[in-house]
């Protein structure tokens, strides 16, 4: 016969199990088992995604951070921080442009419409009205 074994409900500030584990454990060694981009999901950030045939430059920057300039391979993709991206939206010119960033922990992607160069969310959820 199969035997139960209830146990009493009982609420607690904390897991001792956790604070055994996690005490003497600094930010930067609990990170230090995950890649760079595992611990930036978890940190934020919003993930680019190349879907380009070649490599793309791009700056990121906010009040705050100043632009940082990066290069993702095709293919690639990396995790960003930041409230805007600069890029070059023309394969044979010279077109910046400045987009905000919607969602700061969202994923988007680098794509190629002929000469031109669209950078869009990945995840878009449609609204519908009830």
């Amino acid at each position: 016969m199969l035997a139960t074994n209830y146990r009493n409900n009982t609420t607690s500030s904390s897991n001792s199990c956790d604070k055994y584990l996690l005490g003497d454990l600094s930010f930067d060694q609990i990170l230090s088992d995950l890649s760079s981009d595992e611990a930036s999901v978890i940190i934020a950030g919003f993930s680019v995604t190349n879907s380009l045939t070649g490599q793309k430059s791009f700056y990121t920057l906010s009040a705050t951070q100043p632009p940082t300039s990066h290069l993702l391979n095709s293919g690639a993709s990396g995790t960003y921080t930041g409230s805007h991206i600069l890029y070059n939206s023309s394969l044979s010119q010279y077109k910046p442009v400045l987009k905000s960033i919607d969602d700061p922990n969202g994923s988007y992607s680098f794509t190629q419409d002929q000469d031109n160069v669209r950078f869009a969310g990945t995840n878009v959820f449609l609204k519908t009205s009830t």
